[in-house]
């Protein structure tokens, strides 16, 4: 261990006099040391995964924006949705028009929504689910 110190100090001093005259500051990561950050022993920073469902469905039908009957919570909705396919939470989404005589599932109380094509139902396009694992 003293000669492994003894080889730090030699190559530390000789890049400090390699780049001295250049003004280079050179910081060594300590012995042990996770050069990612964290010491030895810490666990490595949690990882973020994210993925966008296009057209998500559910039992074969679209998936609504509201969460159930008379109760339109977006968010809800799409938390939910990811939830069931393995993610944290949703972090965006994207929703249209559904088209006439199309019917759409509402995942809080499995009610649908039939469009009458004049706006009543609006169908999730896409969804982007976040995990931290």
């Amino acid at each position: 261990m003293f000669g492994a110190q003894i080889r730090r100090t030699a190559l530390t001093l000789a890049m400090v006099a390699a780049t001295g005259m250049l003004g280079a500051c050179i910081t060594m990561p300590p012995p042990g040391g996770n050069p990612g950050g964290g010491g030895p022993g810490e666990p490595p920073p949690p990882q973020v995964q994210t993925r966008t469902f296009n057209d998500p469905q559910v039992g074969g039908r679209w998936v609504d924006l509201c969460y159930a009957e008379g109760s339109c919570r977006q968010q809800r909705q799409i938390d939910l949705f990811c939830q069931q396919q393995g993610y944290d939470q949703g972090i965006s989404s994207y929703s249209r028009n559904t088209v006439i005589g199309q019917t759409n599932v509402r995942l809080g109380d499995q009610s649908v929504c039939r469009s009458t094509g004049f706006g009543n139902c609006h169908r999730v396009a896409t969804i982007t689910c976040q995990r931290t694992s």
